[in-house]
């Protein structure tokens, strides 16, 4: 009896299969995972630092593209604490590095 491999299929069409497609949520996970702290905190090293509401933006990337689900609650986050003041509105996320 042949051997046959098991191989998990992408239920999205022309996204990436396999240990990539869980490469790409765990990525999405690990830019997840500071938001959540960052917002837990009351932004506290965000604003220390001078974080731009585009810098955590652009970190999250992968988020908005890899983990479409996660998104809106992730972009409730920054959206509240930018409000909040505790990101500022910066003109650009190339101007130097920050904490995110």
């Amino acid at each position: 009896m042949r051997r046959e491999r098991l191989h998990w299929k992408s239920p999205l069409p022309g996204k990436c299969e396999g240990k990539a497609l869980y490469s790409k949520f765990a990525k999405s996970l690990d830019r997840v995972q500071p938001v959540l702290l960052h917002a837990a905190t009351g932004g506290v090293v965000w604003q220390e630092f001078g974080t731009t509401e585009p810098q955590v933006r652009a970190q999250m990337k992968a988020v908005r593209e890899n983990t479409p689900a996660l998104w809106p609650a992730v972009n409730a986050i920054i959206e509240k604490a930018a409000t909040a003041g505790r990101l500022r509105p910066g003109p650009s996320i190339h101007q130097g590095k920050a904490k995110v």
